[in-house]
Order: C-alpha cells, then structure tokens, then sequence
C-alpha cells in the first residue's frame, strides 16, 4: 500500500507532463524605469525630507527661545513637532491621556470592525468564490490578513496606560503598590 503510494508521487514528480513553473511569472533582472508619478512621487518625499532635516538642524543649533519659531520651521522641525505629538500632561485634561493615542486607538478600532464585518461577508452564502483569487492577490487582502495587528495595538495601547498610571501610583504612594484595590479599581 505504501510502496503503491511511493511509485504514485514518484511518478507524479518525474512525469514530464507537469510543468512546475509558469512562464508568466518568470522575470529577468532587468528593472523596468520608473513612470512620471512614481518619479514625481519620489522628488516630493525627498524635497519634504530635505526640508525636515534643514528645519531641526536650524532649530537645534539656532533657536533658543521656543517662541521665535517661524511658522515655517516649526512646521518642519522634528524636535518642535515631536514635543507636541508625546506631551503627556495637558493641563486641561487629565493627566493620564497621552493626546497622540486617540488617531492610534482609533485607527485600530476601526480596521478591527472592518475586518470583522469584512469576514461575516466573505463566509456568508453570497460569496463568489471565483472572484477570491482575484481579491487574494490584491494589495487589498493584507487589512484582513494582517488585521491581527490591529487587536496587538490595543493590546499595547491598553497595557501603556496600565504602566503609565501605575508608575504614577507608585511616585505618589513612594513605591508602594495596592494590587488588590488595582484590581478592584479595574
């Protein structure tokens, strides 16, 4: 029985009628030149680039009082824009909200109820299946695909605020920590 199976796949990897690769995926080493948009693309990251790089040398060697910003560095400079996007403390909120958080928080939720919904669709009876390898080689598959990376984010978004009011209990208690009204508090 398993010699028969043996000589079946052996004959099966030898027979000459099976054509392991597809001429349509074959490709040289040569590059294909680039298109207009992607040459266009390309110049406009690198001039936003150039002027990033001059804007926070300018404000890391020249400006020593942050109010003499011109509008134009502090749109550039990555030190300016860097304090605003990680302030932590806002003193108009409560001080356990990191601002920068709610695009990240928010953006995982929504690619979440996406995926989900996305999913109840493809498994319901309505489903063109002929139409699946089309979508499968698309770029379009990776929000479903990847979208496990969606619930790590607010994983590691839930455990960051879990540490970051901890660490303030423990500064305001001089290092003592109540795990039990922690776990009632939660």
């Amino acid at each position: 029985m398993l010699r028969r199976l043996f000589e079946k796949l052996l004959d099966v990897a030898i027979s000459t009628d099976l054509q392991l690769v597809d001429e349509n995926t074959c490709r040289s080493a040569e590059k294909k030149p680039y298109d207009s948009l992607t040459i266009f693309t390309i110049v406009v990251l690198s001039v936003l680039c150039a002027l990033m790089v001059l804007s926070t040398f300018y404000d890391y060697l020249f400006i020593e009082d942050q109010k003499q910003f011109s509008p134009l560095v502090k749109a550039f400079s990555a030190r300016a824009n860097s304090r605003v996007l990680f302030r932590i403390v806002d003193t108009k909120s409560n001080p356990n909200i990191i601002d920068c958080l709610h695009g990240m928080r928010c953006l995982s939720f929504i690619w979440v109820v996406y995926g989900h919904d996305y999913l109840v669709a493809a498994m319901g009876p309505n489903m063109n299946y002929v139409d699946m390898l089309t979508w499968f080689n698309s770029a379009f598959r990776m929000l479903i695909t990847q979208g496990i990376y969606a619930v790590d984010t607010l994983f590691f978004l839930s455990g960051l605020l879990l540490v970051l009011i901890v660490l303030r209990v423990m500064e305001r208690t001089k290092g003592k920590l109540n795990i039990p009204m922690m776990y009632l508090h939660r």
